[in-house]
């Protein structure tokens, strides 16, 4: 089975709902974990989620044209509501009559969390619906402006509910950290507090790419999950180490603590080579962009790298 899955919002202009949690966080930390087990259960799998557009209908008309190029067995568009901060629950919207036992099966399977029904809907007005080729459904999966549904969230059991009711079956969650020390930085990740914390993805993002999720050198031996060289600037948190590195031999930071090395990082990108980037601080993306531009990596597919690393990132966060 080909599945299309779209992980609502996360292209700006279009951006999801604002409430005690960001629904683009969710919808990709949702949607990573979906199209992975959906992939360990042996299911082709196409992200339909677009990386750019110029409106919030070229986003959309993006994804369908995503769905139907790659000719798709089903569509799933993983979105979470919001309204007053008193509504709550779970429902699934369809047209055709397969999308509805789509949407029934997926339903029954999240509201076995805990979650209220507010039932099958029609989504005969939703454009990613009317314009996919497939059986379409789409999923809101729980309101992030309800205190009741987000203590009720889990990012992975949404995911398997999701996924058991397109299949029957669960696959296993991606989301699986190995090593003490480098589940000690996201834990200390998503205990400090920073200016702009819809960047703290992008910041874990950058640690996976650098570090291989903890396993290089200059990470275990000397905190610097970021393959951060050494510029005096940093001598308020670091110190200077010789390390040999992909590049070659040079000076790298070393940082005392994982803590040091979180806060590390913002005054890294605090020199000026970087003067401006919190004009971007809204859009990981834009944000990375910034700061490869003004010399962070001389890798032109750096930015593509880290963002490919996003939905990860922001499951092992939430």
């Amino acid at each position: 089975m080909k599945y299309g899955i779209d992980c609502g919002h996360n292209c700006p202009p279009d951006s999801g709902a604002v409430g005690i949690k960001r629904e683009d966080e969710l919808t990709l930390a949702v949607g990573y974990q979906v199209i992975t087990q959906l992939q360990n259960l042996g299911h082709q799998v196409i992200n339909c989620t677009p990386t750019s557009a110029k409106s919030v209908s070229d986003s959309l008309a993006k994804r369908c044209q995503k769905a139907n190029d790659s000719h798709v067995d089903v569509f799933v568009s993983i979105h979470f509501n919001a309204f007053n901060g008193k509504a709550y629950g779970s429902e699934v919207f369809a047209i055709s009559d397969k999308g509805k036992t789509l949407a029934k099966s997926v339903l029954n399977e999240i509201c076995s969390l805990g979650f209220f029904s507010r039932g099958v809907k029609d989504g005969s007005r939703l454009y990613v619906l009317c314009n996919t080729n497939a059986p379409a459904i789409l999923v809101e999966c729980c309101f992030v402006d309800s205190s009741k549904d987000m203590q009720l969230f889990d990012v992975g059991k949404m995911a398997s509910a999701i996924v058991k009711g397109l299949t029957g079956l669960t696959g296993v969650s991606p989301v699986q950290v190995s090593g003490d020390k480098w589940v000690e930085l996201i834990d200390v990740l998503k205990a400090t507090d920073i200016k702009y914390p819809q960047l703290k993805a992008a910041q874990l993002a950058q640690a996976i790419l650098e570090c291989g999720r903890g396993k290089s050198e200059l990470f275990l031996l000397h905190n610097n999950p970021y393959g951060l060289k050494w510029r005096k600037e940093m001598s308020a948190c670091a110190t200077s180490v010789r390390y040999t590195a992909h590049d070659g031999l040079d000076d790298y930071c070393k940082f005392e603590s994982l803590q040091d090395a979180v806060e590390g990082y913002w005054v890294f990108i605090g020199r000026s080579p970087y003067a401006g980037w919190e004009r971007y601080a809204n859009s990981p993306g834009d944000y990375l962009k910034f700061i490869v531009d003004a010399g962070y990596c001389p890798d032109k597919g750096y930015v593509d790298k880290v963002i490919k690393l996003l939905p990860e990132a922001i499951a092992l966060l939430a």
